[in-house]
């Protein structure tokens, strides 16, 4: 977490691994859990060890690491900021900071952070919780446009924006999730590395209201299966979000986009 020691010789070596005694901390750390301090590499680390070791991080030190990326005088702001990998790394430690947040159970200090963060954070899930807004990430990609590392963000963006609130209803997760969202990705990089995984996302949640269509087809017009299909505001906006959909795949490979249309054409059939 940002603390600062030598490690230029192991203190002991346990079962083949080096550990270093940490004097002013009265603690031992695994050689392997370090890396050289101040340079992307040692941020990278802190943020790594978060997001992929599946390890129950308490609430204090989700944010103490985003504290950590964020703040200029007692953090690593600056390297943050000249950095698309960094940048994108402190949207995503404060994503998961966010997560255990609830808006109406947090007290005033907490909205008060949360109001600190400007356009950063976004009330979603019917103002039940915060999460990181399509802003931050599309700011963040503006900014490293020509950089290599500007398709991980735009992905990001794509794949895990929570940003929109629709109530279960079909229509508006459509738009909100694939035609707002996923078609971002592949209209700017209708070759991206994540081509075959964005229409896949994208076809399972048309798929979704796929199922319920087929399900409300010649049911009782009281039944829940016509009613929730009722509920879906497909008949109303439909045919609209399908021909903006069709659209954004105009750049897209016909191999590649084919599994999308072919779930939107079963869905037209169900649904005219």
């Amino acid at each position: 977490m940002d603390f600062h020691f030598r490690t230029d010789r192991a203190d002991t070596s346990v079962a083949g691994e080096a550990w270093v005694h940490v004097g002013l901390r009265g603690c031992w750390v695994l050689g392997e859990h370090t890396a050289p301090g101040d340079s992307e590499e040692h941020v990278m680390a802190m943020t790594d060890r978060l997001l992929t070791s599946g390890e129950g991080w308490s609430p204090e030190n989700r944010l103490r690491l985003y504290n950590v990326l964020s703040s200029w005088n007692r953090g690593h702001r600056e390297a943050v900021e000249a950095s698309p990998v960094l940048g994108l790394a402190r949207l995503r430690v404060l994503g998961v900071a966010l997560d255990e947040l609830e808006a109406r159970a947090s007290g005033v200090r907490t909205h008060a952070w949360i109001a600190s963060l400007g356009d950063e954070v976004t009330l979603t899930d019917e103002g039940h919780s915060w999460t990181v807004s399509d802003e931050a990430y599309l700011s963040l990609y503006e900014k490293h446009r020509e950089d290599r590392f500007a398709e991980e963000i735009l992905w990001t963006f794509a794949s895990e924006s929570a940003d929109y609130d629709c109530e279960g209803e079909f229509a508006c997760s459509v738009k909100g999730a694939v035609v707002e969202r996923l078609a971002r990705y592949w209209t700017d990089f209708p070759n991206g590395r994540h081509i075959a995984e964005a229409v896949a996302q994208g076809r399972t949640v048309l798929d979704y209201g796929l199922e319920s269509c087929n399900a409300a087809r010649g049911a009782d017009p009281d039944s829940p299966e016509a009613g929730l299909w009722g509920w879906s505001g497909w008949d109303r906006s439909g045919a609209e979000i399908t021909r903006a959909l069709i659209a954004t795949l105009a750049e897209v490979n016909e191999e590649d986009k084919a599994p999308l249309l072919e779930t939107l054409a079963e869905l037209e059939a169900c649904a005219p």
